[in-house]
């Protein structure tokens, strides 16, 4: 039977096609991005609302949680954020006997360094402790302090704890709604502690959301790693380990025979008996 072209094009398939619904939100995202990108650039006015927020020096306000909230914006830095779930995948890779957990976070580690990364550097804007001249949005200056847009700690924060909400199906709605929580906790700090501009953190946002939007695009590439990483790990087990034991046991030989039945009487019409006729129930002709 020949194969189906549309099934073969499937399978050889490496990215899900999103739906329209997906697709305008990567589209719509990509679009914020790009308008906060310009809008820095060319010193519209969130630039000034950036210098507004920064000149009240919100951080001399309440300087006794200054130690509280140092650590807690540790939640949004890419490592020890990694070393935080770690745990908690490595569990979910055990239960689920499957790599997709720790590809999927290689995965999003890698996404979220390529989009935050090749924009931190191509704009090469100064933080708020760095940039001396006011009103000016400080950007391509690639030195020390110069990779500030946009905030490392809130896309890290929204990829990380989004993707523990990603992964995990039965609390997908809840873990969502608690790693924005978290991200917009973190992204806010980082404005009050005068490390991030408010279009920073706007645009933090923006690219974590993005590269969380990309993630289930992968899912039948991840999905073929996968199967062949498991393929991999069972023949390193086999060439490795102990035999592993067969997965169905050769049944115990019969000890005894079974009884030979003993054979059919001739009937009285001279034909063979069938099975109920040897027990001589039709072995009699019918007597008019």
């Amino acid at each position: 039977m020949p194969r189906n072209p549309k099934i073969a094009e499937a399978r050889k398939r490496i990215l899900r096609r999103p739906s329209r619904r997906h697709t305008a939100l990567l589209v719509g995202l990509v679009a914020v991005h790009l308008a906060l990108v310009i809008a820095v650039i060319f010193t519209l006015p969130i630039v000034h609302l950036d210098w507004v927020v920064m000149l009240k020096h919100p951080d001399q306000r309440l300087p006794q949680f200054d130690g509280f909230l140092n650590a807690f914006v540790v939640l949004g830095q890419r490592w020890p954020s990694v070393l935080m779930i770690s745990p908690w995948i490595l569990w979910k890779t055990w239960r689920e006997r499957s790599w997709r957990p720790i590809l999927f976070l290689g995965l999003a580690v890698l996404t979220i360094n390529l989009f935050a990364g090749v924009f931190k550097v191509g704009l090469g804007r100064l933080g708020p402790h760095y940039n001396m001249d006011p009103w000016t949005s400080g950007i391509f200056h690639y030195g020390p302090g110069g990779d500030i847009m946009p905030s490392g700690h809130t896309s890290n924060a929204v990829v990380t704890w989004g993707l523990l909400a990603y992964l995990a199906r039965h609390w997908r709605k809840r873990g969502a709604i608690a790693a924005g929580v978290l991200a917009g906790g973190i992204g806010a700090t980082t404005v009050y502690l005068g490390t991030h501009w408010v279009s920073d953190v706007l645009d933090g946002w923006v690219v974590g959301a993005l590269s969380l939007a990309v993630l289930p695009l992968a899912e039948p590439l991840v999905e073929r790693i996968d199967l062949r990483a498991q393929a991999l790990w069972f023949k390193l087990r086999r060439f490795v380990g102990p035999p592993l034991p067969e997965l169905y046991p050769p049944l115990p030989e019969q000890q005894h025979d079974s009884p030979a039945l003993p054979p059919a009487e001739p009937s009285a019409t001279g034909r063979g008996a069938g099975p109920a006729d040897s027990a001589g129930l039709f072995s009699r002709s019918r007597r008019e």
